[in-house]
Order: C-alpha cells, then structure tokens, then sequence
C-alpha cells in the first residue's frame, strides 16, 4: 500500500487510490478490518441489503449502499466509516457524493468475531455524531437485531428483534423484514 502521511487530512485522503480492504479512518489513522468478514457475516449482510434495497426502490425512498463506502464523519480530524448496508432518504440525497458526506437515515452494523463493544460504542458514537437516525446493530452469533434510535447525540436501544418476529424500523415505517430470513439454517 502507498505511504500517506500521518494523520491523514481530507485532502490527502481524497489523493488516496481505491482500496479494497475495509477500513475506516479515525483521527486521522487507517484502521483495518482485519481478518476479512466471515462467510456467515455476508450471508447476513446480504440478506439486510437485498430487504433494504428492494423496499427502498419499490416506495422510490432513496438509496441505499453496500459496504465498503465511506461515509465522512468529520474532515478535521478525518474520521470515516463504512457501515455494513446504509440509507439514505431522498431528504438527504444532497450528501450523496463520491463518498457519503454525512449520516445516512440508518446505517447496519454486522457484528464480527473479533468485534469489541469499544469498537462498536465507538462506530456508534460516530454515527450520532454524523446525526444518523437509526442503526441496527446485528449479532449472527445470537440471531438478533438490535434497534437503536438517535437522541441527544447517543444512541439508545428502541427494541431487540429475534425469530419469529419481524424486525420494524422507524426509518423504514412499511419494512417488515422477518428475523428468520436474516440468518441462515
């Protein structure tokens, strides 16, 4: 990879060529997703964008994102994210640039084997600081899905979704995404 200078501002970040590992940026640091996600976190991550994307073309609600795209949290320092699956409503379609420039209406976080509840609470803090709505925070391991709505520049969890139920979204107020169909077997 190519050498960038430490810590890494908004225009140097923007010289950077593609990169094909996920990462995000924070303080103005490469922080790598390392190892690659596992074959069941892109199962499950599949599963939420195919759901998510089909009910936001179908009601011509916005746009919604794949991971790996960032979304600029803030350019000084340069802080990034790359949330799992996004949205982002025809409201805020104006932050819709070569990278996302500001918080989506609800961003997915897959949880990970090696993911820590620092790292999370920390890509949690970002996203209300970026003024994301909601963000669905998913745990393969349990088969849940956490629903969590911004208040006061935190987050905090509105409700806990599991089989047999159907996830319910704020953001997305007609999605009724069944909590079995996310997680495989």
């Amino acid at each position: 990879m190519a050498s960038f200078p430490k810590p890494l501002d908004y225009s140097a970040y923007l010289k950077t060529p593609e990169i094909k590992r996920r990462y995000d940026i924070v303080d103005g640091e490469f922080r790598f997703m390392s190892p690659a996600p596992t074959t069941l976190h892109q199962l499950v991550l599949q599963e939420i964008f195919v759901a998510v994307d089909r009910h936001v073309k179908r009601y011509s609600l916005g746009q919604a994102f794949c991971a790996p795209c960032d979304v600029i949290i803030s350019r000084s320092p340069l802080r990034t994210r790359q949330p799992d699956v996004m949205f982002i409503s025809n409201a805020r379609r104006p932050i819709i640039q070569d990278q996302v420039q500001g918080g989506p209406d609800l961003i997915v976080e897959v949880l990970s084997p090696g993911n820590t509840e620092k790292h999370v609470q920390g890509k949690l803090r970002d996203y209300a600081a970026a003024d994301v709505r909601e963000a669905w925070v998913v745990d393969p391991k349990q088969k849940t899905i956490a629903v969590l709505h911004a208040e006061k520049g935190a987050f905090r969890e509105t409700a806990r979704f599991r089989t047999p139920q159907r996830l319910r979204s704020k953001v997305l107020p007609r999605l009724r995404l069944p909590v079995a169909k996310v997680f495989p077997g």
